[in-house]
C-alpha cells in the first residue's frame, strides 16, 4: 500500500497445545493430584503431540486499518504481547521524506504508548522501485534518527545491515528474511515462555464451548461459575487470568468500569467487525447506499456520514435488534460515542467520524492547554473529550454545541462555553468569558482524567498550562502557588447551578496532578 500500515502478530496462548500441560510453579492452592486430575482429562495422544510440539509457534495477525478514521480504536486492540509491523512505501518515503517521517512518528509513538515493551519491525515495501543505494542508505539515516529513543523495541536487520527490512514486491525478495526475524524475535520473548495454569485452559476451553453455540460475548458471571467447576474461586486470578488472555489476542475484556467488566468477548474479531460497520472510512469502506434507501434510511446514512450522528433506527440495521441495545452501551462506555441529547430524538454523536470545517464562531477569551510536546498525544484522546463534553452538555439541557473533526464548542448550561480545538501537539480550550473560568478548568480537567482512568491507561501524560493576565502561560502546579496572578483560574465558583454543580462532582474520576 501507499500508506503506513501497521499490523500486530500476536503470539497466541494456543500456540503449542504443550501449554495445555503446563503449570506455573508458583501458582497457589495446586497439589500434585489436581494436577493429575486435570491431565487425566486430556487425550493421551493429544498430550503426547504436544510435548513433541513445545516449540512450535502460532501467530495470529492483525491488521490496524491504516486510515485515520481507525486511530480511536487503537488502544482497544494493542496490547504490549506482540511483535508490531510498521510497513512503508520506499518509493513515496523518497519522494515525500517528510510526510512519510511524520506517518511514520505518528505510528511508532501509538505502539510506543500502547505498548511500549513490544518489539517493533520496519518493513520497506516496493524495494523494486528503488533503484539506488544511496536511495536506500537515505532512507536508513532518517529512519535510524527516528528510531535512535526507540533502540530496545526496533529490530534490527542484521542480513542487510540496516535497521528496516526492503521487500522487493516484484520478486518477494526478502520476505523469508522478515519470516524468519519475526519468528526468532519472537521466540525469544519472554511472554511466548510464559507457563500457565491447566485450570486456565480448562476454562478456556469451557469459555470457548459458548463461542461454537455462535454466542460471540459471555457475562462475567457466568465465566466465574465456569471457573468454579475447574477449580478456580479466587476472584482476583479470574480478572488476571483474562487480562493475560486479552494480552494474547484470545478474548477482550475490559476492567475499567463496572459495566465494561461485566462482559467478555470471545470472539476479538466479531468485534472489530461490530464497530466497523459503524466506524469506517467511507472512501475505502463506503456504506451501500442503494441498500440503506431501499430500507428508508438514506437520510440516516446522510447524517452519518456529513454530520457523525447516528439514528438508533441505522444502528438496528446494521447491528440487528438482538445486539443493538448492547453495542450501543459498550461504544458509550469506551467513548466511541455519545447521546445525543439536543434533539430529542434517539440520535448519538460519534465524533470520529466528523468531518473538517471551520466553526462559525472562534472564541478569543481566557484558554490553558494540556500540553504533549514532551509525551505523546495519543490518537482519539480529542474524540474522547467531545464525547464526555457532548453528554455533560446534553444532560445540562444546553444549546447544541458546533462539532468539526479538530474543534469543537459547547455550553455548559447558561452561562459557560469553551471551545476545544486539537492541535499539533496540544488540546487547548478556549473560554468565550472569563466567568466561571475556574468552573470550566475544573470540569475539563476531571474530564481528561476520566479519560485516562477508563480508557486511555496510565501511559499517557500531560502537562497543564493556564494563561496568566500577562497573556503568558503557567504550569498549573506553578499556578496554584500564585493564584492571584492567575485569575480567574482559581476564583470561586458562584454562579453554576445546583444541577451543574451535581454533574461537576460526578466528574471528579482522577486528574493528572
Amino acid at each position: 500500500r501507499s500508506k503506513v500500515k501497521n499490523s500486530t502478530l500476536k503470539s497466541s496462548i494456543r500456540r503449542s497445545v504443550a501449554n495445555r500441560v503446563r503449570e506455573t510453579q508458583n501458582t497457589k492452592g495446586d497439589t500434585e493430584s489436581s494436577q493429575e486430575d486435570f491431565v487425566k482429562q486430556f487425550d493421551t495422544k493429544l498430550l503426547v503431540k504436544a510435548r513433541s510440539e513445545k516449540d512450535n509457534l502460532i501467530f495470529s495477525i492483525w491488521d490496524y486499518g491504516g486510515q485515520q478514521v481507525f486511530y480511536t480504536l487503537h488502544h482497544l486492540f494493542m496490547t504490549k504481547q506482540g511483535v508490531y509491523i510498521i510497513v512503508f512505501d520506499m518509493l513515496q518515503f523518497v519522494c515525500q521524506r517528510t510526510n512519510s517521517l511524520h506517518r511514520m512518528k505518528f505510528w511508532i509513538d501509538s505502539v510506543t504508548l500502547h505498548a511500549p515493551d513490544a518489539l517493533l519491525l520496519i518493513v520497506g515495501a516496493f524495494a523494486d522501485k528503488v533503484r539506488t543505494q544511496t536511495e536506500i542508505r537515505s532512507i536508513e539515516v532518517s529512519l535510524k534518527e527516528l528510531l535512535k529513543t526507540r533502540k530496545k523495541q526496533a529490530i534490527e536487520n542484521t542480513i542487510d545491515s540496516l535497521c528496516y527490512f526492503p521487500l522487493n514486491n516484484r520478486t518477494g525478495y526478502g520476505i523469508e528474511n522478515i519470516r524468519g526475524t519475526i519468528a526468532q524475535a519472537a521466540l525469544g520473548h519472554e511472554f511466548v515462555k510464559q507457563q500457565v495454569p491447566l485450570r486456565w485452559v480448562r476454562l478456556l476451553d469451557k469459555m470457548l464451548e459458548t463461542e461454537q453455540k455462535e454466542k460471540h460475548w459471555i457475562s462475567l458471571t457466568a465465566v466465574r461459575n465456569m471457573a468454579k467447576k475447574v477449580g478456580m474461586t479466587s476472584y482476583n486470578e479470574l480478572i488476571f487470568m483474562l487480562k493475560r488472555f486479552r494480552e494474547f489476542g484470545i478474548v477482550v475484556h475490559f476492567s475499567n468500569t463496572e459495566t465494561l467488566r461485566e462482559v467478555v468477548f470471545l470472539d476479538p474479531k466479531w468485534l472489530i467487525n461490530q464497530i466497523c460497520k459503524v466506524i469506517r472510512d467511507k472512501k475505502v469502506h463506503g456504506f451501500n447506499e442503494k441498500e440503506f434507501e431501499k430500507v428508508g434510511l438514506a437520510d440516516d446514512l446522510r447524517q452519518l456520514s456529513e454530520n457523525g450522528l447516528a439514528t438508533r433506527d441505522l444502528f438496528e440495521y446494521v447491528w440487528g435488534k438482538s445486539e443493538i441495545d448492547f453495542l450501543i452501551d459498550l461504544m458509550r462506555q469506551t467513548m466511541l460515542l455519545s447521546d445525543w441529547k439536543f434533539t430529542g430524538q434517539n440520535e448519538y454523536i460519534i465524533p470520529s467520524l466528523l468531518t473538517d470545517h471551520e466553526l462559525e464562531e472562534v472564541f478569543s477569551g481566557p484558554s490553558f492547554f494540556f500540553d504533549f510536546s514532551t509525551t505523546i498525544l495519543p490518537p482519539g484522546l480529542f474524540h474522547r473529550i467531545v464525547c464526555l463534553c457532548s453528554s455533560y452538555s446534553g444532560k445540562l439541557k444546553s444549546e447544541p454545541p458546533q462539532l468539526s473533526r479538530t474543534c469543537a464548542s459547547f455550553w455548559f448550561g447558561n452561562r459557560v462555553r469553551i471551545q476545544l480545538k486539537e492541535e499539533k501537539d496540544c488540546i487547548r480550550v478556549t473560554l468565550q468569558e472569563s466567568k466561571n473560568a475556574s468552573f470550566a478548568l475544573f470540569i475539563v480537567r476531571s474530564m481528561f482524567g476520566k479519560v485516562k482512568e477508563e480508557i486511555m491507561g496510565e501511559n499517557i501524560g500531560w502537562v497543564l498550562k493556564l494563561q496568566t493576565s500577562e497573556n503568558e502561560y503557567m504550569t498549573f502546579e506553578e499556578a496554584k502557588s500564585k493564584r492571584k496572578q492567575v485569575m480567574p483560574w482559581f476564583s470561586k465558583v458562584e454562579d453554576t447551578s445546583s444541577e451543574q454543580r451535581e454533574y461537576m462532582e460526578n466528574f471528579i474520576i482522577a486528574s493528572n496532578e
